[in-house]
């Protein structure tokens, strides 16, 4: 009989130091680093179109049908997933390989199946054996003597831990070469038989893989050395296995065997936070029952702290009220420990110093009535850890990590930028601001006669995140706007559930790589719509949306548009314009030998991939403020020539400093044009919004 969970009166409590700690300081070692180095970064994207019905109103098998077109998504880098959910329809990426080395595709109907927990088990069951393809494929690189393979395996993560409730055939370790050409087409049931794993909470993964070479999803360039490939459609014994244990399931035994999993882990430092995020997901009462006991039980300080940070997505006002709890009992906690401390000294080793669990609670209590007392406490903070660092004397170098490098003082860094975070958040808005919106502080916060409307919300699609809002702007004609973007300042569903945008509110988004064909003749139009992380299961209503929206209407300020013509006659000098003068910009256009000159002279060696063909024009932009929207090439007369807009490259480092290059299909005329579009003051119309009780879909 399975255990049960209980709340009992005590639980054991266990001492954890060394594992967390050492992260701990790895982590502030490479912030630190981080910091002081440039950083070169090649982005790249794949926009995918949002559904255009809702994905809600479909059935369980009309789902299904739509992971036919899953394709691999490559635009994981911009989605800065270190801060990404875990569970898939609060706006997690869909991951098909193992968590050390995910596989991140683009299926955005399967959030929809998730989200609906076990009301959909029994179709997904149903189709494990579904043979249809989707459009993500894998190819497997030859080895030596047997050339391209691909490997069957029947690894499973069953349901019970005990041996004799396993189910048998799978997790035999044996290998079956599946033939064909050296490649493996996703199926529709392989996804079914990931989404299956993301429901019950165990590692169904069809690829497993590690790092190092040997096979790639074809087109991605992402090395990987593929081990099998554990597919229910081409191993009866997994599809078999999983209906063995998930089968039949109600929503009490789904339910229960969450309960279960942390029954197992409850008792130890380790927290199942896997667990705990699909019980308030599905089952909020058992979710914060779990929640509490965690809170007030577990000793460690660390493993509250790592709880903490997953509740975000779920607020409500009980939640709200044990978060208030344990941030006074962790400051209770820190007081205790720096009364047994030397004075003037600050030790991250010691479990309730080095855990940043009063901060974390804090910033999900931001402007709920205790903004003063966590300002105070973040003052006091602060204060003790530079007083600290005033008397710790500099270490040896014989015994840091590296020469030079202080251990402490590096930890104490990246405890003052938590503290310093909270302040900022405590006298800003509900949110912490985005490096993009600082942009939109220097713009007038209100321009008159601009009114925000509703078009549509929907459960949407391309990756990011389940809940798209549209909106509409009166009194300008969407003719006459070139760039837009969406700030959420404060976004809460009815179950108290606070919602955020998924992506820095940008005008613009480095891409690479031809999306579609309309790519080829003009930029993207622009969007007045946000992606936001998905409201809880129970919600009805948006309770609250309010932020700003921020257009650009060129024809409103002459210096919107900065044309440079002859662009290739100003090769390998700053050009010279007027609008780029105003906005403290400077912009340099490179052709081969010009690009070749400037690596060599300015950048040196250590840039690999970067390459500047007889095709290209490479364009250096600094531009510290943000203010550019876009580039475009056009002929003389304003006609767009055909390249792909999305650029061939992007090379950007910190500050400000970016290096685009363009690859054309031919040599680009003598007499073409470069055309940038600026975020001018005079150009932005900025008008703020506040909409309440809005129907979900």
């Amino acid at each position: 009989m399975a255990a049960r969970y209980r709340l009992e009166p005590k639980h054991k409590q266990v001492t954890y130091l060394c594992p967390r700690g050492c992260d701990k300081i790895s982590n502030a070692r490479a912030k630190a680093f981080s910091a002081l180095a440039v950083v070169l970064l090649v982005c790249s994207s794949h926009w995918a179109l949002a559904e255009s019905n809702s994905a809600s109103a479909l059935s369980n098998e009309e789902l299904i049908s739509r992971l036919q077109a899953a394709e691999l998504f490559t635009d994981h880098q911009s989605q800065n997933l270190g801060q990404a959910p875990r569970l898939l329809p609060l706006g997690a990426p869909v991951n098909i390989g193992p968590r050390e080395y995910p596989i991140f595709i683009d299926a955005p109907v399967m959030a929809e199946l998730v989200r609906r927990g076990a009301g959909a088990l029994p179709a997904l069951l149903d189709h494990l054996p579904d043979a249809r393809p989707t459009k993500i494929v894998f190819g497997m690189a030859p080895r030596a003597g047997a050339g391209r393979t691909v490997v069957s395996g029947d690894d499973y993560d069953c349901r019970y831990p005990s041996k004799d409730r396993q189910p048998a055939g799978v997790n035999t370790k044996e290998r079956d070469s599946l033939g064909g050409d050296g490649t493996y087409c996703i199926k529709v049931g392989d996804l079914c038989y990931i989404a299956v794993g993301e429901i019950v909470d165990r590692k169904l993964y069809v690829v497993g893989w590690h790092g190092g070479g040997g096979a790639w999803p074809m087109g991605a360039g992402l090395g990987a050395k593929i081990v099998a490939i554990d597919s229910p459609v081409e191993r009866p014994s997994l599809a078999a296995a999983a209906r063995a244990d998930w089968g039949g399931l109600t929503a009490k035994d789904h339910e229960q065997s969450l309960l279960d999993r942390i029954a197992l882990s409850l008792n130890g430092v380790q927290v199942d936070l896997e667990a705990v995020d699909r019980l308030l997901l599905y089952y909020p009462t058992s979710g914060l029952r779990v929640v509490e006991d965690v809170l007030r039980r577990n000793g460690n300080a660390w493993a509250k702290d790592a709880l903490v940070k997953e509740l975000k997505p779920f607020q409500t006002p009980e939640l709200n009220s044990m978060l208030y709890q344990a941030y006074k009992e962790a400051v209770a906690a820190q007081n205790a420990d720096l009364r047994t401390q030397p004075a003037g000294t600050w030790d991250p080793g010691v479990a309730s110093l080095g855990s940043m669990l009063p901060s974390d609670c804090a910033r999900l209590l931001i402007h709920q009535g205790h903004d003063d007392e966590f300002r105070a406490f973040a003052q006091d903070r602060i204060a003790r850890i530079k007083e600290a660092d005033k008397h710790s004397p500099e270490r040896p170098a014989q015994n840091q990590p590296a020469p030079g490098i202080d251990t402490l003082r590096i930890v104490h860094l990246y405890e003052l930028g938590f503290y310093k975070d909270l302040l900022e958040q405590l006298d800003g808005a509900s949110q912490p601001k985005t490096q993009a919106s600082t942009v939109a502080d220097e713009m007038p916060k209100a321009t008159r006669g601009a009114h925000v409307t509703i078009e549509s919300i929907e459960h949407g699609g391309g990756g990011y995140g389940p809940l798209v809002v549209h909106f509409g702007l009166s009194e300008t004609a969407a003719s006459r706007v070139r760039a837009a973007r969406v700030v959420v300042t404060r976004a809460r569903d009815d179950a108290g559930v606070i919602l955020e945008q998924t992506a820095e509110p940008r005008f613009s988004y480095i891409t690479v790589g031809r999306t579609s064909d309309d790519v080829m003749t003009a930029l993207p139009p622009p969007s007045l719509s946000v992606s936001l992380t998905s409201p809880s299961r129970p919600a009805k209503n948006l309770a609250i949306l309010e932020g700003w929206l921020e257009v650009v209407v060129p024809d409103l300020d002459r210096y919107a548009v900065a044309t440079v013509e002859h662009v290739k006659a100003k090769v390998g000098k700053p050009v010279d314009s007027e609008a780029f003068l105003r906005l403290g910009m400077t912009i340099k256009v490179f052709d081969r030998g010009a690009g070749e000159r400037y690596l060599k002279d300015e950048v040196g060696p250590g840039m690999p991939g970067l390459v500047i063909t007889e095709q290209d024009l490479a364009v250096l932009i600094k531009d510290e403020k943000g203010r550019l929207v876009s580039t475009e090439f056009r002929s003389r007369d304003g006609s767009p020539l055909r390249y792909n807009h999305n650029g061939w490259a992007h090379y950007g480092s910190l500050p400000g400093t970016q290096l685009d290059i363009y690859r054309f299909e031919e040599s680009l005329p003598v007499d073409a044009q470069m055309v940038c579009l600026l975020a001018t003051p005079g150009a932005l119309i900025v008008a703020p919004f506040k909409f309440t009780s809005l129907a979900l879909p």
